[in-house]
């Protein structure tokens, strides 16, 4: 396995982006390796994650109501993934690609414009600014 891992190395050293195709066939067997099989010190081309979707993991994401948004900018300043969209300056919605769900905007919002939700199941509205009807009740 050490010329495998030298593959790995070279790999990183050159800026490419994949794995050998030899070593991804011997990945097949991982399950029998040992700690000494397994690559070290694999570091890719910086700069690649806007190349692939990242946001399919995520257990809940944020919900953006631009009604009760100022356009404060904290929730893009603190998102570790860009994943907050502007236009002019301002925010134009959420990039699920890349958004993993960490809730850093969500926590950032001063004025209740995001909210977290689970990723899978019904998703409610952003809440409407406007007061809500009267409830109705019987024998009222």
């Amino acid at each position: 396995m050490t010329s495998d891992k030298n593959k790995m190395g070279e790999c990183a050293q050159t800026g490419a982006s994949s794995i050998p195709a030899d070593f991804r066939d011997k990945l097949a067997s991982f399950e029998s390796w040992s700690v000494s099989d397994v690559p070290t010190g694999m570091v890719g081309r910086a700069g690649t994650s806007a190349d692939y979707v990242t946001g399919g993991w995520r257990s809940e994401r944020p919900i953006w109501d631009e009604a009760k948004c100022r356009h404060c900018m904290l929730c893009w300043v603190n998102c570790p993934d860009s994943s907050i969209l502007l236009e002019d300056g301002k925010m134009v919605g959420i990039n699920y690609d890349h958004c993993k769900g960490c809730g850093l905007c969500f926590v950032e919002c001063r004025f209740d414009a995001l909210a977290m939700v689970p990723e899978h199941g019904d998703h409610p509205e952003p809440e409407e600014s406007a007061e809500a009807e009267p409830e109705i009740t019987e024998g009222a």
